[in-house]
């Protein structure tokens, strides 16, 4: 196993998820991480009908920013050494319009 990836529901009222991946060194670079994160988004949105996506990383950890980056989050704020970031359904509908044309 190079590493997992989870999600969990932590706002039934609002729809709203958080998710979190951690993978073995061997398996950094290679794309796991994103395409891992890719499916996860779509799952959460798609099947499971959720309104918002979140998660943070260290500040330092550039290569997990990225991998959020790439999925189409968005850095909502900086805080005690953390960035925080989100996706909602309606950007994650954007891109996946926009990847079809």
């Amino acid at each position: 196993m190079i590493g997992g990836i989870s999600l969990g529901v932590v706002d039934h009222t609002r729809g709203e998820g958080a998710f979190s991946y951690l993978f073995q060194r061997s398996g950094w670079g290679q794309g796991y991480a994103t395409e891992a994160l890719r499916a996860l988004v779509r799952f959460g949105f798609e099947e499971l009908a959720l309104t918002r996506l979140a998660d943070s990383c260290d500040v330092r950890n550039s290569a997990s920013a990225r991998v959020m980056e790439k999925c189409g989050f968005h850095c909502e704020r900086e805080q005690n050494g953390e960035r925080f970031y989100a996706l909602t359904a309606e950007e994650w509908q954007e891109i996946v319009q926009h990847e079809s044309l």
